[in-house]
């Protein structure tokens, strides 16, 4: 696997400030335009009417570069929360289950498979509704949570489909009922006894293609605080596709997923103590058959993995 494969992180071409990334985040969510004087295109482009620009360009246009520069503010947070975050904190519990694992993976589209699960993906009508809810899909490079990637489930008429569907499962307050936690992963140990993720695990399982999954290197320093080192780039050893298994269920209409997760492959648990579950291409059908058994199926998860270091 070479490294270069890669992208380098992007160079943002302005900084984000909050009153920017407030308007970014509620475009992306109400899928249309909110303008204001300060924004990057009416600045390239003063002399056209607000009207007419709402009208012929799409919501996305005024907002180049915003995008990149919010993913880079937030991996820079993850690394500084990676770093200050206390072990125990970490740990799943029933009433707020934590990211257990960096959240990061890549799809190369060269590979003529996962080419072939986008053009599929690209086709389903729910792909749109995503879009019109301000959730495009992602289908190429590094994908982060809250994206939108293709997973492979069983339809309702019992036939393998791909699904456009959003990574994190939104933990309600149990005063408020109002999302307070975004869970990504799920522990492949205790899944089927947490009542966050046992139906999931009982009947809505996924596949989540990758070409392969990012982690960050975790360690204690001598001065006794968890720190976060290199990035590396991970896949399974023979292997052009990483097949995450994951669970899934339907909020507010729109699936969202998790990553179940498991004790790390040897070759790599210098990295991190935890790694995604990944099975076997002959073992997609079987996984995501609801009335197969989870439990027999991912004592198959691959675990000969080969890294390299992330440019």
């Amino acid at each position: 696997m070479k490294s270069s494969k890669t992208p380098p992180s992007g160079n943002p071409s302005h900084p984000v400030g909050e009153r920017a990334e407030s308007r970014y985040l509620e475009i992306m969510r109400k899928g249309k335009p909110v303008h204001d004087p300060d924004d990057a295109f009416r600045a390239k482009h003063p002399a056209m009417p607000l009207s007419r620009r709402a009208k012929i360009f799409s919501p996305f246009d005024a907002l180049k570069g915003f995008r990149e520069a919010i993913a880079a503010k937030e991996e820079a947070q993850y690394a500084e929360g990676c770093e200050n975050t206390d072990a125990e904190e970490c740990e799943n519990t029933e009433e707020s289950e934590r990211s257990i694992m960096c959240t990061r993976f890549y799809i190369d589209i060269s590979d003529k498979e996962l080419k072939e699960i986008i053009d599929a993906v690209e086709g389903n009508p729910l792909a749109d509704r995503f879009v019109r809810a301000g959730d495009p899909l992602t289908t190429s490079g590094e994908v982060r949570p809250t994206n939108v990637v293709p997973c492979i489930a069983t339809a309702k008429t019992g036939r393998k489909s791909v699904f456009p569907m959003k990574w994190g499962f939104n933990l309600p307050s149990p005063k408020s009922g109002s999302p307070v936690s975004l869970l990504l992963n799920a522990r492949s140990e205790t899944a089927a006894e947490k009542r966050t993720f046992r139906e999931s695990w009982a009947q809505r399982r996924c596949i989540i293609p990758a070409s392969y999954y990012f982690e960050w290197e975790h360690f204690t320093s001598p001065d006794g605080r968890k720190k976060t080192g290199r990035k590396y780039a991970i896949q399974p050893k023979g292997s052009a596709i990483t097949w995450l298994g994951g669970l899934y269920r339907i909020e507010e209409g729109f699936p969202h997923f998790v990553v179940l997760t498991r004790p790390p492959a040897k070759e790599i648990e210098f990295i991190h103590d935890r790694m995604p579950v990944i099975l076997p291409q002959a073992k997609i059908d079987e996984w995501i058959d609801p009335s197969a058994d989870p439990g027999e199926i991912i004592k198959e998860a691959l675990d000969k993995m080969i890294y390299d270091a992330a440019v």
